[in-house]
């Protein structure tokens, strides 16, 4: 600002909060100034332009609501672009820079996703311990869930008394004096239906790749045949079925994707 005889009004900081999106306080805070103020400021300056934003469409419809509605030209420092700001060739450029940056950022996605896809695909849980397991690392420093004794139990007397017919809301009831510490309508069937608990773990669907369930690297509170009959009930189809003699396991063999198998 004292190199071009700028007078500087105000600055702002983001104090390390991500710009993938305006929904920063920082940000707030400026655009609440900038309202306020905007008859006396000519530049909004920024560091980078990906301290601007990292969303390519967000920030180009921010850009145009400060230059359009307040005529405020937005400038960075470390990416000076040696052209007037009104030129065409300098919003080229500066989409190209904010266009980086929106790829820098879906590249970190993308390595995010395929890092947690792959630990999913070879039976690691990697999401916080769901209730009955501690998070923890294995003897190759490597996330995997323990169980949590106290609550284990708590977990497996959900199980066998939804086989026994009872209700969500009583089960609920029931465990909350043992330490069922879990609110809400759906806390029960979050339990029910989670298929760590029978020592397995979902694979979300990845490009091509549909959802599935793995054999996971964890210890299992529930065994598998009481987790599937459970899914059996909470879908409405019983796998305790009529025996045919020609299907025998007609209602017990599963699809890796967790549906029931037909004999078809």
């Amino acid at each position: 600002c004292q190199k071009n005889g700028y007078e500087l009004l105000s600055h702002f900081e983001d104090d390390g909060q991500s710009a993938k999106n305006f929904d920063r306080v920082s940000w707030q805070n400026l655009e609440d100034f900038i309202k306020e103020r905007h008859k006396e400021i000519d530049y909004l300056i920024v560091y980078k332009y990906d301290r601007f934003s990292r969303n390519l469409t967000e920030a180009l419809g921010m850009m145009e609501k400060f230059e359009k509605k307040y005529k405020i030209t937005i400038l960075s420092i470390l990416e000076h672009i040696g052209m007037h700001p009104k030129s065409p060739m300098f919003f080229y450029f500066r989409t190209q820079m904010l266009l980086n940056a929106n790829t820098e950022l879906n590249y970190i996605k993308e390595r995010t996703a395929f890092g947690m896809h792959q630990g999913a695909k070879s039976g690691r849980f990697l999401h916080a311990a769901p209730f009955g397991y501690i998070n923890a690392k294995d003897e190759n420093k490597k996330p995997i869930l323990v169980p949590d004794e106290k609550n284990a139990y708590i977990v497996q007397q959900a199980f066998k008394l939804f086989k026994s017919g009872v209700s969500m809301k009583d089960i609920s009831r029931l465990l909350k004096p043992d330490g069922l510490n879990r609110g809400g309508n759906s806390a029960i069937k979050r339990i029910l239906t989670n298929p760590a608990y029978a020592g397995l773990v979902k694979v979300p669907s990845y490009y091509d790749e549909h959802e599935t369930i793995v054999e996971g690297k964890h210890q299992a509170i529930i065994d598998k045949a009481t987790w599937w009959a459970v899914q059996g009930m909470l879908s409405g189809k019983q796998t305790n079925r009529q025996n045919n003699e020609e299907v025998p396991l007609r209602g017990s063999l599963h699809c890796e994707c967790g549906r029931v198998m037909t004999a078809g």
